[in-house]
């Protein structure tokens, strides 16, 4: 391939022009094939959780907190380097991707040789050849590196959106048939491994950037300065991730982790379908803003308000009823993780606008003040892990909510340091969205009360429609939040049309 079609993939200056369009034509594809994966996670959730046991996702799991550690050096940061760069180059770009190569390779190879210390560590001999499979598809992860992050530079998120539903939906495919021929944990392998590798061959397909031979470039120094910071922070808060799981795991077996492991991604579930299209736009859009002042704040707090109405509800609706939906969509079997789920709600109820501290830090390029973040904030969490794990499973996660509640408003103090946005313009994006969510959370309790005792899919539908009643009269006799919502509807309307 010659140069010039290879130059292609790292051109900016296309993108500087209006910005904010392609972010909201980029929006609306991602969010599009958001709504087809949660599809596709429903139909996962509800087959596997009938077809395996709390034991399986929990064996599944342990294995998991402890290859997401080594995963953190698949990538070393290197990925959100490219994306927030203004410049690069070829030169650049094919350090970068041999680093990535090399290293996990490396952790592959590490993987598999601690396999049985990861099966000495939770008692379990059947973890050793999980492990070992497990690694392959670090490797193929290892390979995707940049060639995703090329095509999230160029905010080509058509053809990410394609790859990310092509993946998720032959994984699942994958699982629920070998779960049907008693394969058991072994199906939740195979869907992670068929993730991994048509993933890969995706962004290859994809993206036609191909590498030249192995040869380090001076260039791309900054560049790994930039990933080692993101790196250490990786590592940093890889224990606030999988610390829980970790004790969860070694102090109350596979059955009490698949409990709160599964209570945790059903809730995360309908939430990452909001957060991750939008974190996907927001970073490269943020980083082509960050010399525009005026500009960059305004992207930033309407995507939050956004994300904010979209979010909070729905995270109070789940919180009040939590029983009916984990049993509705995971069966009578769950009814352990019920509680678990609730208080893990608390919790969840921040981490969506939470999550956007990383946007700021990455296209601002300051990783270094998220690594300090994440040390303070994961020595808090930790604490609160370990005071809840005597208690069970919900002891830890009441632990993970009162440490979320602490620290999100030194989480924004912290992160608006040194930038143009301010905590006055972030209480103004949410305050609506938070007052909505109270009220309705009062409303959907009493609402359960006149139905308690009934069909499980009864009482979520008449909560439903109280949900829907408290937007509507607001709407009806508040100027102010009328005017709110009408703002909001215009904006959409402009997302559609562009």
């Amino acid at each position: 391939m010659n140069l010039s079609k290879q130059n292609r993939h790292f051109e900016s200056t296309n993108l500087d022009v209006d910005i904010e369009k392609k972010s909201a034509r980029g929006g609306l594809v991602v969010f599009s094939a958001q709504f087809i994966k949660l599809f596709i996670q429903i139909i996962s959730n509800i087959a596997l959780a009938r077809l395996l046991t709390p034991s399986d996702f929990g064996l599944i799991a342990m294995v998991m907190a402890v290859t997401t550690f080594i995963v953190l050096f698949k990538d070393i940061g290197l990925s959100q380097a490219t994306i927030q760069q203004k410049d690069i180059t070829h030169k650049e770009i094919n350090t970068l991707f041999w680093v990535n190569v090399s290293f996990s390779f490396i952790i592959m190879l590490i993987t598999m040789l601690g396999a049985s210390f990861v099966a000495g560590f939770y008692g379990d001999e059947r973890l050793t050849n999980v492990t070992v499979v497990f690694s392959l598809g670090l490797f193929f992860s290892g390979l995707s590196v940049q060639h995703q992050a090329l095509l999230r530079r160029q905010m080509k998120f058509k053809a990410l959106s394609i790859i990310d539903v092509a993946s998720m939906g032959l994984g699942v495919l994958a699982a629920i048939i070998f779960a049907l021929l008693d394969f058991g944990y072994w199906s939740l392998v195979i869907l992670s491994l068929t993730t991994s590798a048509v993933t890969f061959l995706g962004v290859w397909l994809g993206c036609t950037w191909r590498p030249s031979r192995p040869k380090f470039n001076l260039e791309a120094l900054p560049m790994l300065k930039f990933g080692g910071y993101m790196t250490a922070y990786g590592f940093v808060n890889y224990f606030a991730r999988n610390l829980d799981n970790i004790l969860i795991g070694w102090k109350h077996g596979a059955e009490a982790l698949g409990n709160y492991s599964r209570a945790y991604s059903l809730l995360l579930l309908p939430i990452g379908q909001i957060t991750a299209p939008l974190s996907a736009v927001a970073v490269p859009a943020l980083s082509r803003l960050r010399e525009d002042d005026r500009r960059y704040c305004n992207f930033y707090f309407k995507t939050i308000k956004v994300i904010a109405y979209l979010t909070m509800p729905l995270i109070v609706f789940m919180c009040v009823f939590s029983k009916e939906i984990v049993l509705v969509v995971l069966g009578e079997q769950w009814g352990g993780a019920a509680n678990i789920f609730m208080y893990l709600s608390f919790a969840a109820f921040w981490q969506p606008i939470a999550s956007s501290a990383g946007w700021i830090y990455v296209s601002l390029n300051k990783p270094k003040n998220m690594l300090y973040w994440g040390v303070f904030s994961t020595a808090l969490m930790s604490l609160f892990f370990i005071a809840g794990l005597p208690y069970g499973a919900e002891g830890v996660a009441i632990g993970y909510s009162i440490s979320m509640w602490l620290l999100i408003i030194p989480l924004f103090i912290y992160a608006f340091k040194n930038t143009p946005l301010l905590l006055s313009q972030l209480a103004k994006s949410i305050k609506y969205p938070l007052s909505l969510s109270i009220i309705m959370g009062i409303a959907t309790y009493f609402s359960k009360q006149l139905v308690d005792d009934t069909s499980n899919i009864l009482i979520l539908f008449v909560g439903m429609c109280f949900c829907v009643l408290t937007f509507v009269l607001p709407y009806m006799f508040s100027t102010n939040f009328k005017r709110e919502i009408n703002l909001l509807f215009q904006d959409l309307k402009t997302i559609l049309r562009k």
